[in-house]
């Protein structure tokens, strides 16, 4: 379902940044982990492959690292 208007993300607690996309979002919570979800066509969600994604998804590839 797409929403044009601000709601809450089920599941994601704690959000310390929101970036978002014409079609795509990215939350970062305060414990470090990247998630994302949307459309992933050109693999904008960091994902590794390029399907799109209808719930939050940690991004994987930034695991361990300090942003």
């Amino acid at each position: 379902k797409q929403i044009s208007t601000p709601v809450r993300v089920q599941g994601l607690e704690k959000v310390r940044l929101i970036a978002v996309g014409a079609f795509h979002n990215l939350a970062l919570l305060e414990d470090g982990v990247l998630w994302a979800w949307g459309n992933n066509e050109y693999g904008q969600l960091g994902t590794a492959d390029t399907q799109p994604r209808s719930q939050p998804i940690p991004v994987e590839g930034l695991s361990g690292l300090t942003l």
